[in-house]
């Protein structure tokens, strides 16, 4: 847990997609949510993204 005065916090920050969840609630974009992030190492990422089936690609890709 990285709280905003952590000096890792800056690096994990980019990575937390707060954008679609402002829009969605009709919240300003100019002002991001403060508060502490939980850093949750993955041991494996899926990644889907249909429009790989266009240019001949699985959607998953591991």
């Amino acid at each position: 847990m990285l709280s905003e005065d952590d000096p890792d916090f800056g690096h994990y920050w980019p990575a937390f997609r707060w954008q679609s969840d402002h829009v969605e609630r009709s919240r300003s974009l100019d002002e991001p949510p403060s508060g502490p992030l939980v850093v949750i190492e993955a041991e494996r990422i899926v990644y889907t993204e249909h429009w790989l089936r266009r240019e001949g690609f699985a959607p998953r890709q591991f």
